[in-house]
């Protein structure tokens, strides 16, 4: 058959392998090369599903798994390709029906600003902190819009990052026993 010795399996229509095939089976049913010729076709047809699967390409993937079945070939790589082809098509039909959303409130950007004490003779962990001022911007509107901060998001990440922070000692001023010194931290999503 040329279709098979030139990858025209399925295409163009009435000068492919498929084509060929039906057409002597339904000339001679009983002529003996049928059997390897769907082999042949069948394991072709089969191979090419697979690699549909391998790049992406479900659509494709399912054409050339309804193209074996058309001819009767059924084997292992077509059930294990049937398999893969169900599995990523729940997988696509779940990403449409819930898969991400676009958000109704998201928080892109935030800031605190902080203030702490930290010792002139003692290095490592702070005094007391506390949070000042608290900003977000937020994506729903108009993008860069400013707008409020989800209550205790950024101050408590901005306390709970600085309290594992560890300093030398702060102050050079022999006659201060502590010092305060303010940060600003940005929160960005990654």
């Amino acid at each position: 058959m040329s279709g098979l010795l030139q990858d025209r399996l399925i295409e163009p229509a009435n000068d492919n392998a498929k084509y060929y095939y039906l057409t002597l089976k339904g000339l001679d049913p009983g002529n003996a090369a049928l059997s390897s010729l769907m082999q042949d076709l069948g394991t072709r047809l089969a191979s090419k599903a697979r690699r549909a699967l391998i790049l992406g390409q479900v659509d494709a993937a399912k054409i050339w798994l309804d193209e074996a079945g058309a001819i009767g070939f059924t084997s292992a790589e077509v059930s294990s390709a049937q398999h893969d082809l169900d599995a990523a098509l729940a997988k696509q039909n779940f990403m449409t029906n819930f898969g991400p959303r676009q958000p109704t409130h998201a928080v892109e950007v935030g800031t605190a600003r902080l203030s702490f004490h930290g010792s002139r003779q003692e290095a490592g962990r702070l005094g007391r902190c506390r949070v000042h001022r608290v900003g977000s911007w937020k994506s729903e509107g108009r993008c860069g819009t400013r707008g409020p901060a989800t209550p205790g998001v950024f101050e408590d990440a901005a306390l709970k990052a600085v309290s594992k922070w560890r300093y030398q000692r702060f102050c050079a001023m022999p006659d201060l026993r502590r010092c305060r010194t303010q940060i600003r931290i940005r929160f960005t999503l990654s």
